[in-house]
């Protein structure tokens, strides 16, 4: 990697991780792609070594407190998904008897191809905030369906791989004080904390549309949908340097329907407009062993709908 960096200006060029977003999950954190071949198992301590670096500049601007950065991506990086057979091989991936086409990557060679991002960082203390914008690749393709074969005893499609265009909006913020006269505690110190992602024209797959494209029809078996990503976290500095934080978060599909039968990028999982996920999480270290041991805990159900549909909760115990 080769940097250059004065007293308010600082560039990167080389394959790098772009660490968007301080959040339990990933919100605005999106530059780079994920190996997730481990997919419900990818924790928040995993992020750093499962982001894949990725050829990028990266520039910063300074001025006073506040900060400019750009980012230029010439060459595309997908995600590492989970191995056909595999614990984690997603449901959603075409069947076996599909006919494939060959994937079209976005090319480096092609300046239409390349990735654009912008970060913009204000601090009005004790208030800080920031806008995103990110011009980008879905790191998944859509398998497309542009024909059918019917040679056979059964209908067969045939599906072309194509990574599409996503335009990524985001907001963070962060927001830092203390209450004082708590009882029994004194004064608390507090973080809120709030990350939104809106991606539009994501690509969902719609049963209608597929049954309408194997017909002959125009159709190329999806829809074009916006999705919103967000969450908010409060972060409590509790008495024995114990942290506590929740951190409700929702992902959601703007104009869902029911015959959308797959995930796409930011929305809720396959068959839901909504998921949301409460998240709590505590840490603490013991001060009679110099707080070299320390335990965590990370509990959060996972809830969906359309109606009260409960999906189970995922809990995390940590000693260290």
């Amino acid at each position: 990697i080769f940097s250059y960096r004065t007293h308010n200006f600082d560039i990167a060029v080389g394959k790098q991780q772009i660490a968007w977003g301080k959040m339990d999950g990933r919100f605005i954190d999106m530059i780079n792609p994920m190996d997730v071949r481990e997919s419900v198992q990818l924790e928040a301590s995993d992020y750093e070594y499962r982001r894949l670096p990725t050829w990028m500049a990266n520039a910063t601007y300074f001025f006073g407190a506040n900060s400019l950065q750009l980012l230029y991506i010439p060459n595309f990086e997908q995600e590492r998904l989970p191995a056909p057979g595999s614990p984690w091989f997603p449901p959603s991936v075409p069947p076996s008897d599909a006919i494939f086409k060959k994937r079209k990557r976005p090319s480096a060679g092609d300046f239409g191809d390349h990735e654009y991002g912008a970060r913009l960082d204000i601090s009005m203390d004790p208030l800080t905030w920031g806008l995103i914008y990110f011009y980008a690749w879905n790191d998944n393709p859509n398998f497309f369906i542009t024909g059918a074969d019917t040679t056979g005893h059964t209908l067969r499609p045939i599906l072309t791989p194509r990574h599409t265009r996503l335009h990524h909006i985001g907001v963070t913020g962060d927001y830092a004080s203390s209450w004082s006269g708590v009882p029994l505690i004194g004064d608390l110190p507090f973080v809120m904390r709030i990350e939104g992602l809106l991606s539009t024209n994501v690509k969902f797959a719609d049963a209608r549309r597929q049954a309408a494209a194997l017909a002959g029809g125009d159709s190329n078996g999806y829809v074009n949908r916006d999705t919103l990503r967000a969450a908010v976290a409060l972060e409590l500095a509790l008495p024995e340097n114990t942290t506590f934080i929740l951190q409700p978060s929702l992902f959601t599909t703007f104009g869902w329907r029911k015959s959308i039968v797959s995930s796409g990028f930011g929305g809720a999982t396959a068959g839901n407009e909504w998921n949301l996920l409460p998240v709590v999480h505590m840490e603490r270290p013991f001060r009679f062993t110099r707080d070299r041991l320390r335990a965590s805990i990370t509990v959060f159900p996972f809830l969906g709908g359309p109606g009260d549909h409960y999906e189970g909760t995922k809990s995390k115990l940590v000693v260290s």
